[in-house]
């Protein structure tokens, strides 16, 4: 998709794929459906909406920008409104593509004839079809579009920014490695943003003051995996030493697990989905130096699926500390005083 001349039978190729990974991931979330797509318009990508099943709409700016490029800055200022609609004396008046049938699009269409320039009025003419099927309201209406206006700009920024990141062409190892890069880093950033610690990627309701049952409720929404390890609120520092992949994988095999027996200092930590032969079957999580160690697990990092069950049966306070004791530097390193050998 990246470096072909997209044909149509590319592009029905690529939806093909599409449509198996979207049947897989909405077998997960049976609430969720495909409603409906936005198009820039080429025609190629009709091979969406068909393989899909699912209607597709105009994207409004594309429109916006097609008519901008035949008039002027200042005339589209002027009649701009006809065609989308303006807020006047806080009451909405609709343009042509507020209309909900066929019969309202013609009629306002000869009612503003005059009124715009007659390039753009021979388009709407000329695309008469395809706003009344994709870009009127009625149309969104029915496509479960229940906003009046709908961009792809989100998605038509994200391409461009791939595009910028994957640059010349490459072999189809190097482009799947740098297409695994680009999402690996796109996935850093909303979850360092998650965390609290925003860098490119600003969350939708998110905010500082949100408690954990709150935060964990926000990223549910979102589909955010291990969102209960998020709404702890991680140090700055363990947020980002953690790979997502990593602690989401960890979190999966931790709510399999039980915490058998808990003492001052140390937590049994039992798998009962393993013979009680098996060695991996339990794992002794302990306190020492301040922090959590895990008896099975290399502590290369400052989690691994027995630490996080620990941490999970907590109470809010004292995983609160334990995160922060895991934060702290080690203090293992033996040092010798500055005076010693001397009288």
């Amino acid at each position: 998709m990246l470096h072909t001349d997209k044909l149509a039978s590319t592009h029905e190729l690529f939806a093909q794929e599409l449509q198996k990974e979207f049947s897989a991931a909405l077998m997960t979330v049976p609430n969720r459906k495909l409603t409906c797509l936005i198009l820039d318009g080429e025609p190629a990508l009709n091979a969406y909406s068909k393989i899909l099943e699912v209607p597709s709409l105009r994207c409004d700016f594309h429109i916006y920008a097609q008519i901008s490029r035949k008039i002027s800055r200042e005339k589209l200022k002027q009649q701009k409104a006809f065609i989308f609609g303006e807020l006047k004396e806080g009451i909405w008046k609709n343009g042509i593509l507020g209309s909900f049938d066929a019969l309202e699009f013609d009629t306002k269409l000869e009612k503003i004839h005059g009124k715009i320039e007659d390039v753009i009025y021979n388009w709407i003419k000329l695309n008469r079809k395809m706003l009344i099927e994709s870009s009127i309201v009625s149309a969104k209406l029915k496509a479960g579009h229940i906003v009046q206006y709908g961009t792809n700009n989100v998605l038509e920024s994200l391409n461009a920014k791939l595009k910028i990141f994957i640059g010349k062409a490459r072999s189809l190892i190097e482009l799947i490695e740098k297409l695994s890069s680009f999402c690996e880093e796109e996935l850093t950033g909303i979850f360092r943003a998650a965390g609290g610690f925003p860098d490119q990627v600003k969350l939708t309701n998110f905010n500082d003051n949100l408690t954990g049952s709150d935060l964990k409720q926000l990223f549910d929404k979102f589909y955010f995996p291990c969102s209960e390890v998020l709404s702890w609120k991680l140090p700055k520092k363990l947020l980002f030493e953690s790979c997502v992949y990593d602690l989401a994988r960890c979190y999966s095999k931790a709510q399999i697990l039980q915490v058998s027996l808990v003492r001052d200092f140390l937590y049994i930590v039992e798998n009962t989905q393993l013979a009680e032969i098996e060695p991996e079957r339990f794992a002794t999580v302990r306190i020492l130096n301040e922090k959590l160690n895990c008896s099975l697990c290399d502590n290369t990092v400052w989690f691994c699926q027995h630490i996080l069950r620990v941490l999970m049966s907590l109470p809010d306070v004292e995983r609160s500390l334990r995160l922060q004791q895991l934060s702290k530097p080690n203090n293992n390193i033996l040092t010798t005083r500055p005076n010693t050998g001397k009288k």
